[in-house]
């Protein structure tokens, strides 16, 4: 998955250039593309995943990071519902939760613990999906930080600042 920043910019222009590595070199079969601010939108948009392996693979992964390459950063930081997104997609054996910001409240414009505990129950409830968390930007903030290292503790992934 990846998060639109509220920062725009270059910080915008570093977190797509991250993650456009990763969907370039990582090794699966299947995936799909989570991009999350305000609103919740996926690619492949009809609900599949895309299959990025054999005579289609590098065609399929030029499409998911086209796809990238036209998202504008806006909004505030809704993870809780890119994470029921990317649960609700079956067979999926592992996640990659990019983020530069800790769930916010759409009313605060802010970090909010209960979302975050939400999330906590909701990852809780797979916790056998790992959830690797690669923090973006300033992952030393202390809400974002420890946000990231508790999803992946929860579910056996791994944390990761980039």
């Amino acid at each position: 998955m990846k998060e639109e920043g509220n920062g725009g910019g270059d910080r915008w222009q570093d977190a797509q250039e991250i993650a456009r590595t990763w969907l370039q070199h990582l090794d699966v079969d299947e995936c799909v593309l989570i991009v999350y601010s305000s609103d919740v939108r996926t690619f492949p948009e009809d609900g599949t995943l895309a299959n990025v392996r054999g005579d289609n693979g590098e065609a399929a992964r030029r499409e998911l990071l086209d796809h990238l390459s036209g998202v504008e950063p806006k909004g505030w930081t809704n993870t809780l519902e890119a994470m029921r997104k990317a649960y609700t997609y079956e067979g999926i054996d592992s996640m990659i939760l990019f983020s530069d910001g800790a769930p916010t409240n759409p009313n605060l414009g802010r970090f909010d613990q209960g979302v975050a505990d939400e999330i906590y129950s909701l990852c809780r409830e797979h916790e056998k999906i790992p959830v690797n968390t690669v923090g973006l930007g300033n992952y030393f903030d202390a809400d974002l930080g420890t946000f990231l290292r508790t999803v992946a503790s929860i579910t056996s992934g791994t944390f990761l600042g980039r």
